[in-house]
């Protein structure tokens, strides 16, 4: 009996945890190969903060950054086929405010370089 108490248990945190995760995600644009993909933000190589008139940012291929905007934020692995400027509104959650006009310069990844 303690046996399938304690399976029923994990199982329920399991479905909780992959439905907290799946939530989190779920205001994201769908987005291809060529934007990147929507991340959890724990995984995050670096934070950005973007101050109000921020026109740019430079990021590089395969880093993952976690984008703050005043009290809200998330983050973007830019796992891109190629160097590419992207619109962050194009992929910021919906409802993310101040985003707009903001260009997201994705460089070469430096551990990839060729030298």
């Amino acid at each position: 009996m303690k046996h399938a108490t304690r399976r029923s248990v994990l199982s329920l945190a399991l479905v909780a945890a992959l439905g907290a995760a799946g939530a989190a995600l779920a205001n994201h644009p769908p987005a291809g190969p060529s934007l990147g993909t929507a991340i959890h933000s724990a995984a995050a190589d670096r934070t950005v903060v973007l101050e109000p008139g921020a026109k740019w940012v430079n990021v590089n291929r395969n880093e993952t950054v976690k984008f703050v905007l005043g009290d809200q934020s998330f983050t973007w692995r830019f796992d891109t086929l190629n160097q590419s400027v992207i619109e962050l509104d194009k992929i910021a959650p919906a409802g993310l405010r101040g985003t707009s006009g903001i260009k997201v310069y994705v460089g070469p990844d430096p551990m990839h370089e060729l030298g």
